[in-house]
């Protein structure tokens, strides 16, 4: 089955856990096995989610569009299948209070962070390994899950992880997972307790999401940018056919 519920027999609030929206980031099928083969819980209920189950058999990050485009009301995407499977997503979170959303990283040096807005900031605050908090996607980047619960001002946090295939990261995701359930208090005090401490990270960066760049098919990077570096106002950072692309003021590229 793609959604996976545990039910503690006790009523709301719930959880949703979201995994492969993009269905090629596919380190997660060994975790979910184990959380939902192990985890005791004391209250309400959790949804696990194979999220883009079609294109987890296929190892790609879609079928046919983006999954995390499809969160919205209208018609845009009515004839896919992502859109088909984001109408089912949206009536499981129509049940929950909270989501954590899990991403992975294909670059080796990306750099793990939390992407949330203010009703969660005490959330990604106790997630250990996160030295960057990123706000403000769902000005330039609406219609995904977590912007569909942010509608609704509900609790969301997307995790985006280390590269995939790192070996290190699949503890740590594990080890956030836990992090999440436990604050919360929903799983049972001799499961894991006492190794999960939710000490605060008062010293994670915050960073605003400003604008986004279209790109056309040819343009060419003026160099390697690695994630959240710091660039200089003026900064030539590409050229897009033959317009230039500067920075508008000193600032930070999240993803080149």
């Amino acid at each position: 089955d793609s959604i996976i519920k545990i039910d503690s027999g006790k009523k709301w609030p719930n959880l949703a856990i979201f995994a492969w929206v993009h269905g090629n980031e596919v380190c997660w099928v060994e975790l979910f096995q184990k959380v939902i083969q192990t985890i005791k819980i004391t209250k309400w209920a959790i949804y696990f989610c194979y999220a883009n189950l079609k294109a987890i058999e296929k190892n790609t990050r879609s079928i046919e569009v983006n999954l995390n485009r499809c969160f919205q009301k209208n018609e845009k995407f009515q004839w896919t299948y992502e859109k088909g499977r984001a109408v089912e997503l949206m009536k499981i979170l129509d049940k929950c209070d909270a989501l954590l959303d899990i991403h992975a990283s294909f670059t080796k040096d990306s750099v793990p962070f939390v992407i949330c807005e203010k009703q969660s900031f005490n959330i990604a605050k106790i997630l250990p390994n996160f030295p960057i908090r990123s706000n403000w996607w769902d000005i330039i980047e609406p219609w995904w899950s977590d912007w569909y619960m942010n509608s609704k001002w509900k609790i969301w946090i997307c995790i985006e992880c280390w590269y995939l295939w790192d070996e290190k990261w699949k503890n740590r995701a594990e080890d956030w997972l836990y992090h999440f359930l436990k604050y919360f208090w929903v799983i049972e005090k001799n499961f894991l307790w006492e190794k999960i401490s939710l000490k605060e990270n008062n010293n994670q960066k915050e960073i605003f999401v400003d604008k986004i760049y279209i790109t056309k098919n040819n343009f060419t990077l003026e160099k390697l940018f690695k994630d959240f570096q710091e660039i200089k106002k003026w900064e030539l950072i590409w050229t897009d056919w033959n317009k230039k692309i500067f920075a508008m003021w000193n600032e930070v590229i999240i993803f080149a």
